[in-house]
């Protein structure tokens, strides 16, 4: 009996040492620190971040950059972001079930916490609006641990006698411009990847028989001139209205009526919003070929613009002569050569927009009750508020109307604003002639008028 209990104990300690140590060349986090306290870490932010990975396709390229697997202090969420790399190296869809199959393949679904656990990290958090923010917290974590890790090796060594005092000062100097290299460096390819890269595209476009190494225009002369639209480029074409444009294809632009129009299709003469709520009348349209550039935003979809696109930046914070909330009109490649701090002091920003009011044929209350729990093809209300029972006899009463009342045996009654009559001149206002007008019955939504009134 004491036999096998020992043997179980040392079972127990192998399966311990095992899972602390990890795979062989993966890096710990250090178990703790010379104070004994515990290292710098972020697991919330590190669930958050993994868990936004999932949710949103585009999350990936905007940390990878950034994170290592190493950057992440728990051993499971580090072998979940390498699965999640390598879907990325292989052009894969990142979601849970894709993770979970590639933490299958590698052996590794049971030592990253289970297919719950990785199900479950989509649960931190609701959107990536913050992702970025998020990762530099865990970034900087990782930085300091390894910080730590090397000031105890140097508190260590410098204790020994036997330590030569310049080898030390060499091998520390050498390991914090590891940390550097490790951590703030961008990612880089080999020449032999890029070489391979190269030679495939050369070997792609060799087999176009048209002679065009980008999208073609579907103008011959012009293709001849450009070989089709080339990445990054911003190529405008002015011409009279039906002969054909392209300014950024599929952006979209706020008309000074609310609508949104690709920007292909504005016309010279059209009203766009200004960020005054006034009008700005299209007087011409260009033509250029520039670098093309994304601007990436928080809060807000991303938008592409030409280099000498105007940015209206606004100040963050007070300094010197420099105030909070002045505005500054900067060209794209002029910003690009400035500091991170300036970067930093100057925000893109956003104003509402006030439209004209406009007459409405449905009380806007009304049509909300409606689109709520009003029955899809008639004007009909079912529920049991008192409230809104209430109010929908005041506004029939308003209208010249009167309420009648449908009931069914175990249901809520349901209520209808009517002229209390069949027939009727066309020339009746009628609540269902409004909603059918609107476009609303069996097509429940809210109408452009509402949306920009």
């Amino acid at each position: 009996m004491s036999d096998r209990m020992d043997d179980r104990l040392k079972q127990s300690a192998a399966r311990a040492a095992a899972a602390f140590q990890g795979v062989r060349g993966t890096r710990m986090p250090v178990p703790t620190s010379p104070t004994g306290k515990l290292p710098p870490q972020r697991l919330e932010m590190e669930a958050a971040v993994l868990g936004a990975l999932m949710l949103e396709k585009d999350a990936l390229t905007t940390v990878i950059d950034i994170l290592k697997p190493h950057s992440f202090y728990k051993d499971g969420h580090q072998r979940i972001y390498k699965a999640i790399n390598n879907l990325f190296d292989k052009s894969e869809p990142i979601d849970q079930l894709t993770v979970v199959q590639q933490l299958r393949e590698l052996g590794e679904l049971e030592l990253a916490g289970g297919v719950g656990y990785v199900a479950g990290l989509t649960m931190h958090i609701n959107s990536a609006a913050h992702v970025e923010s998020h990762a530099r917290k865990i970034l900087e974590a990782a930085i300091t641990r390894e910080l730590i890790r090397n000031a105890s090796d140097v508190l260590r060594d410098a204790y020994e006698d036997t330590t030569d005092v310049f080898e030390l000062l060499d091998s520390t100097e050498k390991a914090i411009f590891q940390i550097s290299e490790d951590n703030m460096r961008k990612g880089v390819d080999s020449i032999a990847d890029l070489i391979l890269k190269a030679q495939k595209e050369l070997q792609e476009k060799s087999k176009l028989g048209d002679g065009l190494t980008g999208v073609p225009s579907g103008f011959s002369a012009l293709d001849r001139v450009t070989s089709g639209w080339q990445p990054s480029d911003l190529v405008i074409i002015a011409a009279r209205p039906g002969m054909g444009k392209c300014l950024a294809k599929g952006t979209r632009v706020v008309m000074f009526d609310g609508t949104l129009r690709a920007v292909e299709d504005v016309q010279m003469g059209d009203l766009l919003m200004g960020d005054d709520s006034t009008p700005r009348r299209v007087l011409s349209l260009a033509r250029g070929r520039e670098n093309m550039y994304w601007v990436r935003q928080n809060k807000g979809d991303d938008y592409r613009v030409n280099e000498s696109h105007i940015l209206s930046l606004k100040r963050s914070r007070n300094e010197g002569p420099h105030r909070h909330g002045d505005v500054l009109n900067i060209e794209v490649r002029d910003w690009l050569q400035k500091s991170p701090k300036f970067r930093s002091n100057y925000k893109g920003y956003k104003v509402p927009v006030e439209f004209a009011e406009k007459p409405l044929p449905l009380d806007p209350y009304f049509l909300g009750v409606w689109l709520g729990d009003g029955s899809s093809d008639n004007c009909r209300i079912t529920g049991q508020d008192a409230e809104i029972i209430d109010y929908l006899h005041d506004y029939a009463s308003e209208l010249g109307m009167q309420v009648t009342t449908g009931v069914v045996a175990g249901r809520c009654n349901s209520y209808g604003i009517t002229r209390g009559r069949q027939g009727g001149s066309l020339a009746q206002h009628s609540v269902q002639d409004e909603l059918r007008q609107l476009n609303v019955l069996s097509n429940k939504h809210i109408p452009q008028r509402y949306l920009l009134n």
